[in-house]
C-alpha cells in the first residue's frame, strides 16, 4: 500500500501535517494508493492497476469565477476511483465523492487540564463576521490562537491567483490580528490552549460563503472544550453532531454574548454535553481506518 502526501502549500502547523495516515499503511489493501495534502503528487496521473483515493481539503474555491487552479479536484476526476471531501456542497459535482469528517490523530489528544480560559478561538479570522465575534470574546478571559504576522493573508494578497483569491482588502485583517494573544504556537501548543478553555468558538464557513468542516470543531471535542458554533445557513455541524447533546449554537452577536454568559455561570451543567461529544468522537476514531482505507479483508 502506498500513502502519498504533499504539504508544499500547507503552513508548518497545518493540522493536515499531523494526520500521519502513514501509520495505517500496513493495514490497507496493497492494491490501493491514498493521496492527501495539497496539491496531490503527480503520481496520481500515472497509469496503474492500483485503486487511487484522493482526500482533499483544498477544493473550496473551485466554483469561483475567474480562477483556473491546477489543484482542483475535477482535474483528477479521471485518475481516481474515490474522492473524499469535507465540503458537502461539492458532492453533486462528482459521483465519486464521499463527504467525510475532519480527521484527528488521537496521539495528540491532550491530557486533562484545568480550565484557565473562558473561551478560545483558533485559526484565521478571514471571514468578516469573525471580527465582531472576536470583539465579543475579547471582553472575557479569552485566548485567540493565530499568526500575529498573518503570512497566509499576505500571500493571498500578493499572489491571489496562486492562493485562489480574487479580491482582498488587507486593511480589514489589521483589527483581528491586534487581538491575537497567543501567536505562532505549534499545533500541540494550540491543542493545549483549547484543552484549557471552557468554551471553543467555532464556525464552519469559508470567506466565500461555502461551508467547510473546520478542524477546530473536532479539536475542541477531543480537547474537552464545549463547542459553541455559529449557526449559518448551512449548519453542517449537524451532519456529524447533535445540537444541545454535542454542541451549543448561537445566531447573532447578542445570542453569542448571552450564551457565553450562561455557560460560564452554569458550566457544570454542560459536563454531560462535553462527555457526550467526546464519546461521539471516540466512535469517529474507531471507524477512521475502515472508512478511509479499504483493508485487505474489506477491499
Amino acid at each position: 500500500m502506498n500513502i502519498v502526501s504533499n504539504f508544499s502549500n500547507n503552513y508548518d502547523e497545518d493540522p493536515v501535517r499531523f494526520f500521519d495516515f502513514e501509520r495505517f499503511k500496513n493495514n490497507i489493501n496493497k492494491e490501493t494508493i491514498f493521496f492527501y495534502g495539497n496539491p496531490p503528487d503527480t503520481t496520481i496521473y500515472e497509469k496503474s492497476e492500483f485503486k487511487k483515493i484522493l482526500f482533499t481539503l483544498e477544493e473550496q474555491y473551485s466554483d469561483q469565477e475567474g480562477f483556473e487552479d491546477p489543484g482542483l479536484t475535477y482535474v483528477y476526476e479521471d485518475h481516481v476511483e474515490r474522492i473524499l471531501t469535507i465540503i458537502p456542497t461539492r458532492l453533486h459535482k462528482l459521483e465519486k465523492r464521499e463527504y467525510v469528517f475532519f480527521p484527528f490523530n488521537k496521539q495528540y489528544i491532550p491530557g486533562d487540564a484545568e480550565k484557565e480560559f473562558d473561551i478560545c478561538y483558533t485559526g484565521f479570522a478571514n471571514v468578516s463576521f469573525m471580527h465582531e465575534f472576536l470583539k465579543i470574546i475579547s471582553k472575557y478571559n479569552y485566548a485567540f490562537v493565530s499568526f500575529k504576522e498573518n503570512t497566509t493573508i499576505k500571500n493571498y494578497i500578493s499572489d491571489p491567483k496562486k492562493y485562489l483569491r480574487k479580491k482582498l482588502n488587507p486593511g480589514k485583517y489589521d483589527f483581528p490580528n491586534m487581538l491575537v494573544n497567543y501567536p505562532n504556537l505549534s499545533y500541540i501548543e494550540k491543542l493545549e490552549i483549547v484543552s484549557k478553555s471552557k468554551i471553543s468558538l467555532v464556525h464552519n464557513l469559508l470567506n466565500n460563503g461555502m461551508p467547510q468542516l473546520k478542524s477546530r470543531t473536532f479539536e475542541a471535542a477531543f480537547c474537552k472544550s464545549l463547542i459553541l458554533v455559529y449557526e449559518d445557513d448551512h449548519n453542517i455541524v449537524k451532519d456529524w453532531f447533535e445540537e444541545d447533546s454535542h454542541f451549543i449554537s448561537f445566531k447573532n452577536l447578542n445570542d453569542l454574548k448571552e450564551k457565553i454568559d450562561y455557560i460560564i455561570s452554569n458550566y457544570n451543567k454542560f459536563l454531560i454535553t462535553r462527555a457526550d461529544i467526546l464519546f461521539c468522537c471516540q466512535e469517529f476514531k474507531s471507524i477512521t481506518c475502515c472508512q478511509y482505507f479499504p483493508t485487505s479483508s474489506n477491499p
